[in-house]
């Protein structure tokens, strides 16, 4: 009994300290940036035409966290039946674990925090497995996306060509490590067991959430940019999202510092379509303040269901 309530007080003081965490980084990033001038004197500029785009995308924001909510629920499926509220719930807690920590690896031990030890490592393990669907579809749909848009513009071209033969070569070096490292080949087979532990319904269902949620946060991306003054054919739109997410994808990052990362890669990926550079910076911050701080706000105060 003891151990038990031993176990509640460290994972209670675990969740105490990723939120403190991530409110310190959040008021750091408040405190140091320094262009409130150029932010304010954009949003004066909306209409409220553009504040209806902005409601929107905002609105799709917890439609967004549901198709996350289903997968977790879904990739659980090996381990334990998780209501999908429950889920929810464990999806706004990770999202505090993965505001304070590079490229978001404190995510699914956030979300694993309310389960038995045994199942922790496991459930983390699924979890993973979920990201690395959603970094495939974005990887599949951002790579052509990268090279058919920087090739086609002049001034951009051979920096693009570097990043994307960087990219390739990581690729060809870690398929090399995985095939001559035999710790790696064992630490494949153990994930390819995990992944075998999905019925195939359960993974149809992960596979269509992973590519519902790209989908959204595409769309909530365009909506964004239209609320900041930035106009795109479909075509330009097909390219620039696509890049932009695998851009910030594969840059290494901590969430709280995300405004400047996304600011510069928007910058990269839509300045061939509109000259408005601070409106592009806008769109990308306010969407991150719509699917980052938001849902962190939310996830601090958001009581645990009474189904756990």
């Amino acid at each position: 009994m003891k151990e038990v309530a031993g176990d509640r007080k460290w994972q209670k003081g675990l969740e105490w300290g990723f939120l403190i965490l991530a409110y310190l980084f959040l008021l750091y990033k408040v405190c140091t940036y320094d262009d409130y001038a150029q932010f304010f004197s954009q949003l004066s500029e909306f209409s409220l035409t553009h504040w209806c785009f902005a409601l929107l995308a905002l609105l799709l924001m917890p439609i967004n966290l549901l198709c996350e909510a289903t997968k977790w629920k879904h990739l659980l499926s090996p381990l334990i039946q998780r209501p999908l509220i429950s889920a929810y719930y464990d999806v706004f807690k990770g999202l505090i674990a993965a505001f304070a920590t590079p490229n978001r690896l404190g995510e699914f031990p956030g979300r694993a925090l309310w389960m038995p030890p045994s199942m922790q490592i496991p459930a983390i393990t699924l979890g993973f497995i979920g990201s690395i669907l959603q970094i495939l579809v974005i990887f599949t749909l951002g790579l052509p996306a990268i090279y058919y848009l920087f090739h086609n513009i002049t001034y951009i071209t051979q920096p693009a060509s570097y990043f994307i033969c960087g990219v390739l070569l990581i690729f060809i070096i870690l398929a090399a490590g995985l095939y001559f490292s035999q710790r790696l080949k064992s630490q494949l087979k153990q994930l390819l067991r995990t992944i075998s532990q999905l019925a195939a319904k359960h993974f149809f269902i992960v596979l269509i959430a992973t590519i519902v949620r790209y989908a959204i946060f595409s769309f909530q991306l365009y909506l964004m940019l239209l609320c900041c003054h930035i106009y795109l054919s479909p075509l330009q739109a097909l390219l620039a999202i696509p890049a932009y997410y695998f851009l910030i994808t594969f840059t290494p990052s901590i969430s709280a510092a995300e405004p400047a990362i996304r600011g510069s890669w928007a910058m990269v990926a839509f300045a061939p379509f509109s000259s408005n550079t601070p409106g592009i910076a806008m769109a990308a911050i306010l969407l991150w303040i719509i699917n980052g701080v938001i849902p962190l706000m939310i996830g601090s105060v958001l009581k645990r269901p009474p189904t756990q």
